[in-house]
């Protein structure tokens, strides 16, 4: 109970047991006592203005007071203040601590990612949102997103485990944290995406000065439960004027132009309107996808690889052996004409049609390969050599949609070799290297694709069982103009050999092309010298006027 005294004081008069114990305050110790003395001060304005409104106005006056440290409610009441006869206030008070700290935790967590405590998706299209307001209310308003991927870190989850996986994204957030003003946002967008928001930029030039503190700063070595890792991460940069107010569309341009940046290899990217007019082709290819498969568009090309260790200066084909074919996948559109796989695989992987493509691909060079055998053109020594990716390799039915279609048509293992980028076998989880290991225990082969390009790891390729590397087009395409080339590809062949495996050159074009690599011990080989990738029938014809190894 309060008592009010000219001008604006309350006195308390009296309270009862339940006021001391919420409280904490004895009223022998504070009766007679100001409003202020009993109030923390950072509460008074409020509560005294609810004393004042319900004095005057003569009626129930309900507010509430809550008290917060660190953005934590430290306490919280429910007050309810009466006016009565002779100036008095009768106060009641109810403690909503927990109620409160309850409702704070949930307003947090559905503000923000609860591995990380970063902004999660939600405040973080609040705050885009809220950006472009000001850009349109300030022109020198500028802000910048950045779309942050980082780099193979699967790789890490697969080799080390989830549990230090989050511990590095918890690690990555805290230095992304520090390489920003307080004003800019951090958020995790989701798995080991982050989207930073710059805001109140003096320059663009601002934007990728962060985008490269950022990398440099994630590129320092991580420490974690005695393992030291290193990342790198790719990161694309949206900027004002978007097309629409939408929070959506800055966060779009983002993603792509980060996209843009993985597919070149890494590094920073920022939005551009080629990216967008790509992205509307390839859009519109991931949607003639599905009419592909069911249409029978693909088509398999078979380009031979030849066995060149019996040579003629007089006759460029004369007595080179047919090893096998490598099998070249094309798009027959419709209206685009032959589209190369590097133009659409992306895609199949992107949106899960990848499997379904691979299985026809199997399935058709497997019934092709056994109508050559059936009609005796070929004998089983002869082999398909077909391209896969990573993400074919680890679809959970490969093995078993690839022994049944061998089986289907009644042919050996040996006859399927099946190739993957260098780059993907460095990179290759622990996953991917026991599928090495089924294909293998199936007596199916696989070999090294691009080998040459990238860095390879020698013991890795002695553990794996490989069957062969193919030296990549490039260093071929080299050997006429950089001597060392040739140094290079004795060395390969050398390794090849004590490692057991077969080494084919593809993209030999030229005859001087061809006898550099038989001097250095490159027999197996494969290109236009030899001939173009052939359809099926010409492809017969081929086998018909050549020999078989």
């Amino acid at each position: 109970m309060y008592r009010y005294e000219e001008p604006d004081h309350f006195i308390l008069e009296e309270c009862n047991s339940a006021a001391e114990w919420i409280t904490g305050i004895s009223i022998e110790q504070f009766r007679g006592k100001e409003f202020e003395e009993i109030w923390p001060k950072s509460a008074n304005l409020g509560i005294k203005n609810s004393f004042m409104h319900a004095l005057f106005n003569g009626d129930v006056f309900e507010t509430e007071d809550v008290c917060y440290k660190d953005h934590r409610v430290e306490g919280a009441f429910l007050i309810k203040v009466f006016g009565l006869p002779g100036r008095r206030l009768a106060v009641a008070l109810e403690n909503i601590t927990t109620r409160k700290t309850t409702e704070n935790r949930f307003r947090y967590l559905a503000l923000h990612d609860a591995l990380t405590g970063l902004a999660n998706r939600i405040k973080l299209r609040d705050r885009v949102q809220h950006a472009i307001q000001m850009s349109k209310r300030l022109p020198h308003s500028l802000f910048a997103l950045l779309f942050l991927d980082l780099d193979r870190f699967k790789l890490v989850n697969d080799t080390f485990g989830h549990a230090l996986g989050d511990a590095l994204l918890v690690e990555v957030g805290k230095r992304l944290v520090s390489c920003v003003r307080s004003l800019d946002t951090v958020c995790r967008f989701g798995g080991d995406e982050f989207i930073i928001l710059l805001e109140d930029l003096p320059a663009v030039r601002n934007a990728l000065a962060t985008a490269r503190r950022i990398r440099a700063t994630l590129s320092q070595p991580f420490v974690l439960d005695q393992h030291t890792l290193s990342i790198s991460a790719s990161v694309g940069i949206a900027i004002p004027p978007f097309p629409s107010e939408s929070p959506d569309e800055p966060i779009r341009r983002a993603s792509m132009a980060m996209h843009h940046a993985k597919e070149s290899g890494g590094g920073i990217r920022a939005f551009s309107k080629k990216m967008l007019q790509r992205s509307v082709v390839a859009e519109n290819l991931e949607n003639d996808l599905e009419r592909a498969l069911n249409q029978d568009e693909f088509r398999l090309l078979y380009q031979p690889i030849v066995d060149s260790t019996i040579f003629r200066e007089d006759t460029a084909l004369s007595g080179d052996c047919v090893r096998g074919f490598e099998v070249l996948l094309r798009w027959a559109h419709p209206h685009k004409g032959l589209i190369h796989p590097m133009d659409f695989i992306p895609l199949a992987e992107g949106c899960g049609k990848i499997s379904r493509i691979g299985s026809w691909v199997m399935e058709k060079a497997c019934e092709t390969l056994a109508g050559w055998l059936r009609e005796g053109m070929a004998e089983n020594k002869i082999f398909l050599s077909i391209n896969v990716s990573p993400r074919e390799l680890a679809w959970v039915d490969f093995m078993d949609s690839l022994v049944r279609s061998l089986t289907d048509h009644g042919l050996p293992a040996g006859t399927l070799r099946l190739e993957i980028g260098e780059a993907a076998v460095m990179s290759s989880t622990a996953a991917l290297f026991e599928r090495i290991k089924e294909l293998s225990e199936q007596g199916i082969g696989l070999s090294i694709d691009d080998f040459g390009t990238g860095y390879s790891n020698i013991a890795l390729l002695g553990r794996l069982r490989l069957c062969g590397v193919k030296i990549d087009t490039s260093i071929i395409r080299a050997l006429e103009h950089k001597s060392q080339n040739g140094s290079l590809i004795r060395a390969i062949t050398t390794m090849s050999e004590i490692l057991g495996l077969d080494v084919v050159a593809e993209g030999v074009e030229t005859q001087q092309q061809r006898r550099i690599l038989m001097e250095n011990g490159c027999r197996l080989q494969q290109g236009f010298l030899y001939a173009k990738p052939l359809l099926a029938n010409e492809a017969v014809q081929y086998l018909s006027t050549r020999n078989i190894a």
